[in-house]
């Protein structure tokens, strides 16, 4: 019986530690915007946006989030991110997904050779954050999301 016990004992305690290894508790966008920038390739120059450039631009309104940092290209490509923090990621993530359909309306007669960016975006809810990355590279951007993720 005390075997038992203990072999149970010790089973939930394994589960609890793995659980809860290595995940972060809260995302910090300024430190996942650095590890974007180190870790993503971009065919343009991002230039980082100010939270009322990124209202207009994003579309949002300035009680959907509590904070956010947002890099963009030029109208050259589509290439840009955006980390938010909020209340309510489903608003947020439904605002970028739409965000991401206007633009592919603007590229598709554009840059059509831009969409396919547009096919791979990644886009991503943590916890109160919401990740978008529009790169030629969507990989990098997942591995680096899932990389900071499990500092």
């Amino acid at each position: 019986m005390k075997k038992t016990f203990k072999a149970a004992m010790l089973s939930a305690l394994c589960a609890i530690l793995i659980a809860g290894c290595g995940k972060i508790k809260s995302v910090e966008p300024q430190a996942l915007a650095e590890a974007i920038n180190d870790n993503v390739t971009f065919d343009d120059y991002l230039s980082v946006i100010d939270s009322d450039g990124a209202e207009k631009y994003f579309y949002l309104n300035p009680n959907d989030y509590t904070e956010l940092v947002a890099y963009v290209g030029t109208d050259a490509t589509c290439d840009e991110f955006i980390i938010v923090k909020t209340n309510d990621v489903q608003t947020i993530r439904t605002k970028l997904e739409e965000h991401i359909g206007l633009l592919r309306d603007l590229y598709e007669t554009y840059r059509p050779d831009e969409t396919a960016k547009l096919d791979t975006a990644f886009i991503e809810t943590y916890k109160d954050a919401v990740v978008m990355i529009i790169s030629p590279s969507p990989e990098q951007a997942q591995s680096t999301f899932k990389s900071y993720i499990k500092k």
